[in-house]
């Protein structure tokens, strides 16, 4: 009875054996996938990081061309201002000119006449 109960311990013994060497086995298995997954993160994180500055870059660059295309239009609103007040003076010297050119003609077509009748 003492033989087949050593027997039997010594069998379980084995069987414990083998279950820990399965479990330190899976465990090794664990801990080599949780430090692939621990660099990934890091990996991750890093890029992270990088696109969160890239991302600050755009926005401010976004926001320098927001500003530069507000000054452009305000440009723009006070050229075509200047523009429109260009024209109207350009309009009132080609009249100034116009009525002045009458007035040189009637005097000349006068003085001609005057003349006509002198001879």
């Amino acid at each position: 009875a003492l033989d087949s109960e050593s027997s039997r311990l010594r069998r379980e013994t084995c069987d414990v054996r083998r279950e820990c060497q399965s479990l330190q086995a899976a465990a090794e298995k664990h801990q080599e996938a949780a430090k692939s997954l621990e660099a990934e993160l890091q990996k991750v994180s890093a890029d992270k990081r990088k696109v969160d500055e890239k991302l600050a870059e755009n926005v401010t660059q976004v926001r320098h061309l927001q500003e530069s295309v507000a000054k452009l239009k305000q440009d723009l609103a006070a050229s075509r201002g200047a523009s429109e007040e260009q024209q109207a003076a350009i309009k009132q010297l080609q009249q100034d000119l116009d009525s002045e050119s009458q007035r040189l003609k009637a005097e000349l077509d006068h003085r001609a006449q005057t003349q006509k009748q002198l001879q």
